[in-house]
């Protein structure tokens, strides 16, 4: 029985919907499952689960692939590969980059 037996059925809904954007993201970064767990954090074990439903896709991780989403779109200089939500964020972060000078930074 996977988790999401045990679920509602609204949140079993949004689990899916959740697992599936992983998935969807994961496979258009051209990552393996165990390259993305790896960027979040997790065994190649707990990663599955996700994608096979034996557990849920939680909020932190939906946040994380935003992150990576983030610094890939960066790194390959693909806008394509940015969330909606986050594409708006720096539409609206823009006007206080203009003049900006950025500084490099230490640390992480």
């Amino acid at each position: 029985m996977s988790r999401d037996d045990a679920l509602k059925p609204e949140h079993r809904a949004m689990n899916d919907a959740n697992r599936a954007f992983m998935i969807r993201m994961r496979e258009k970064l051209g990552f393996s499952q165990t390259v993305l767990a790896h960027n979040l954090g997790l065994s190649l074990r707990a990663y599955s689960d996700i994608e096979t439903g034996k557990s849920a896709c939680k909020h932190a991780y939906l946040e994380a692939m935003d992150r990576i989403l983030l610094r890939e779109a960066a790194e390959r200089q693909d806008l394509s590969l940015l969330t909606s939500p986050t594409m708006h964020d720096l539409k609206r972060l823009l006007p206080l980059l203009n003049g900006y000078r950025l500084e490099p930074t230490t640390g992480a």
